[in-house]
């Protein structure tokens, strides 16, 4: 069993359990625990180098995506989990950068290609966060804008 590690400003509920990140101030609901009180990075695992890219803004979980960290840049709780329920509040800054190469992915997970059979690109703002479940980029809960 891994930690779990959110990008960006996340609120989580597991259920084995968790409560929230953003906005911690509430309380869990019965049988759930917190992982943020929303002052601190108590029962996190900051990486070593980070620079201060993950901070707390306004009782919030933030990431610029900028880590000096070596490796891993990630935002891990000190706390493992086997089986659980993720209940989560997510919130995606705006994103100046617009990313001109996206791929078109169709629902059946294959790219879409026009009619010459050349891979099909978006622009689109790139903004992406998500949570790594079970320390895997496999096993990824992923947000885009």
């Amino acid at each position: 069993m891994k930690s779990l590690t959110p990008f960006g400003c996340v609120a989580v509920a597991i259920s084995l359990n968790v409560a929230r990140l953003c906005g911690a101030e509430d309380t869990p609901p019965s049988g759930f625990v917190s992982l943020f009180d929303g002052r601190g990075f108590s029962g996190w695992k900051v990486s070593a180098g980070d620079g201060g890219h993950w901070k707390i803004v306004e009782g919030v979980i933030d990431y610029d995506a900028e880590s000096e960290a070596k490796g891993d840049k990630s935002l891990w709780t000190e706390r493992e989990f086997g089986h659980f329920i993720l209940r989560v509040d997510w919130r995606i800054k705006e994103t100046p950068y617009v990313n001109p190469n996206v791929p078109y992915i169709l629902p059946d997970g294959t790219h879409a290609r026009d009619v010459t059979g050349k891979a099909l690109r978006l622009s689109l703002p790139d903004s992406d966060s998500g949570i790594l479940l079970r320390g895997s980029g496999k096993n990824q809960v992923n947000i885009w804008r």
